[in-house]
């Protein structure tokens, strides 16, 4: 019979090899944990709204039906009172800022250790039980030079997603409902900001980003 005293833990990842190895790395430290796991933003969601509330969610940001940090925000609505880890692969130096302004415990890269990992989810949980869960942190460190997406104005991001679709300057001026003089002066500023050459040296720098 599950231990309803036990830790419970979201395990949110499309990738059942990963939600397998998360397990398993739990498992290390808190042998009696509860498990429930979710493969997409729908179910997500679902879990972080059951009463009780889980313990601890590690969470993705890249798994079907997400829309970035809109349906990060959504999850932190949802559910106040779960610390939320982010374990993502994704490359984007504006990410982690990103994501801790909007209450994320902590944001790990899937490349790093069992250990920093584990020491991740025991911070997080050490802070909620004794500040509890914030979901829009206003404490957060300042970042005075913000990069990645996160630095990015708006409408060099909506250029930048067209970039990736392929789209010559008529067909982006066109989606943006601007003209292509003025997406020219987007795309200068954007490469300014990325400190490329160009969009192919942008669509390669950003291709692994959150846009």
């Amino acid at each position: 019979m599950p231990n309803p005293s036990a830790l419970h833990v979201l395990l949110a990842d499309d990738h059942a090899m990963v939600r397998d190895g998360l397990r398993s790395l739990i498992e290390v430290d808190w042998p009696d944990a509860r498990f429930t796991e979710a493969r997409d933003e729908a179910s997500t969601l679902l879990a972080l709204s059951q009463l009780p509330a889980p313990d601890l969610a590690i969470v993705d940001v890249r798994m079907p039906g997400m829309r970035g940090a809109a349906s990060f925000a959504e999850f932190r609505r949802a559910n106040l009172q779960t610390p939320l880890v982010v374990v993502t692969g994704l490359d984007d130096p504006g990410l982690a800022p990103s994501l801790l302004s909007q209450g994320a415990a902590a944001v790990m890269s899937k490349e790093a250790s069992g250990s920093e990992l584990l020491a991740a989810l025991h911070r997080a949980l050490a802070d909620a039980a004794l500040h509890g869960a914030q979901p829009l942190s206003t404490t957060a460190p300042r970042h005075t030079a913000p990069q990645g997406s996160h630095g990015l104005s708006d409408r060099q991001r909506d250029t930048l997603r067209l970039l990736h679709e392929g789209l010559p300057n008529k067909l982006i001026a066109r989606r943006l409902g601007i003209a292509e003089t003025t997406v020219k002066g987007h795309l200068h500023g954007l490469y300014d900001a990325l400190q490329v050459r160009g969009r192919v040296e942008a669509v390669a720098l950003t291709r692994d980003w959150m846009l």
